[in-house]
């Protein structure tokens, strides 16, 4: 039980860390025009498409890892993802509506992150990708 409890450990903190620089290069490689909306913090269509992708990725990448580590790991890590992403989920969903906060002049990647406003759906979807990208990246290693 605790190598498959190590693995799943392993697994969420490579998504974790492929997530968070995944999505610092984009920002580096896109920048605030393009990853949001003109003149707002609404996040863009090709920020979205490239967050699908970079979660995807990791979400493979630590499916991969989890089942080296203990063989069925990544079946607990993709319930751990789901667990997490509906967690993650909740502000999105009570945080209403509200005003749009107007952007203006350069946009650091920490003002966007603490700023930046996402689809609703888009967390659902997320959280699809990272229990499908786990569970493909597992039986890939494996063999299955």
């Amino acid at each position: 039980m605790g190598k498959k409890i190590w693995a799943v450990v392993v697994g969420y903190i490579t998504i974790f860390a492929l997530v968070f620089v995944g999505l610092a290069i984009a920002w580096r490689l896109l920048g605030a025009d393009r990853a949001l909306q003109p003149g707002s913090y609404d996040v863009s269509g090709l920020w979205l498409v490239v967050s699908l992708i970079v979660g995807l990725v990791a979400a493979l990448v630590a499916g991969g890892m989890a089942e080296r580590v203990s063989p069925g790991a990544p079946k607990i890590l993709a319930l751990v993802v789901v667990i997490l992403g509906i967690v993650f989920a909740i502000p999105v969903f009570t945080a209403g509506g509200g005003e749009p906060t107007v952007r203006e002049g350069a946009v650091t990647m920490t003002e966007a992150m603490m700023e930046s406003r996402t689809p609703v759906w888009f967390s659902l979807v997320n959280i699809v990708v990272g229990v499908a990208g786990v569970l493909l990246g597992g039986k890939a290693v494996a063999g299955k």
